[in-house]
């Protein structure tokens, strides 16, 4: 089998994602600027109003389409919140992260790689881009692949799908193959306003998970009250977490608060 190169996915995946989108976000300008011949020329502006110079704008470049995806634009604001749910805009900064990673040439991991390919395919099926999404599609089944070759199997494992359960034989109930407990810390009181409203903060949310180890899992996570959901575009995207981080000895998942900026450390360290 050949050597597994992650770069090489993460490459082929963003080639769909910007073949995909393209067609999608020009539509899209075309609507809401029908005076604008180029939408990269309303990034421009934005970006020279900020002091940023750039040499060049292409339209076919996916950073600038993953970019008008995920910023306001001025007085247009956020031109396609009405065209795309939270997680496929959730996916779309997850797609920016990776392509300005894959752009410094950092390494990826083979969970990384497939949460990359995993937010690209979402995006796509997202802005009915049905043939590249499947085209990433078909390479995440090799990296699952790569991931499932990668679980190491005990040496003394023995096939036992043919031999009885001794607690069914004897009538009782068998103990669960795995436990998940989620644990949320919050803060007391702290100031009057949030007292009377009953409003919580809460600093930290842990899911232990006993069991084997779940590969191309996902986490998703929002907070909501009776007005709608809670906080911001840039805090709820963080807030949306799909991560595999676990300690050695278990599968134990650490979700910072939305907007800490703290470093992810196991409860159990």
């Amino acid at each position: 089998m050949p050597e597994f190169e992650p770069t090489a996915f993460i490459e082929q995946a963003l080639t769909a994602a910007a073949r995909g989108l393209g067609p999608f976000v020009t539509k899209r300008f075309a609507e809401v600027t029908p005076g604008v011949s180029d939408w990269t020329q309303i990034l421009a502006q934005k970006d020279r109003q900020a002091g940023r110079r750039v040499d060049r704008y292409n339209p076919r470049d996916l950073s600038l389409m993953l970019r008008v995806l995920t910023e306001s634009l001025g007085s247009l604001g956020y031109p396609f919140t009405d065209l795309l749910d939270r997680q496929a805009s959730n996916c779309a900064s997850e797609l920016r992260g990776a392509r300005n990673k894959w752009a410094h040439r950092e390494e990826f991991t083979v969970a990384e790689t497939y949460r990359a390919l995993d937010s690209a395919e979402i995006l796509l099926r997202a802005v009915a881009a049905d043939a590249d999404a499947d085209e990433v599609a078909a390479l995440k089944v090799t990296v699952l692949a790569v991931m499932n070759s990668a679980v190491p199997v005990p040496q003394n494992a023995e096939d036992t799908t043919s031999a009885p359960d001794p607690a069914l034989s004897r009538g009782e109930a068998p103990e669960p193959a795995s436990e998940a407990v989620i644990k949320v810390a919050a803060l007391g009181t702290l100031s009057y306003a949030l007292a009377r409203s009953a409003t919580s903060v809460v600093t930290e949310i842990v899911l232990d998970y006993r069991g084997i180890e779940l590969r191309g899992a996902s986490i998703e996570i929002e907070v909501s009250s009776q007005l709608g959901p809670l906080g911001d575009e840039s805090c709820l995207s963080t807030l949306t977490v799909r991560t595999r981080q676990y300690c050695g000895t278990s599968n134990c998942f650490l979700i910072p608060h939305a907007c800490s900026r703290s470093s992810r450390r196991c409860p159990r360290e």
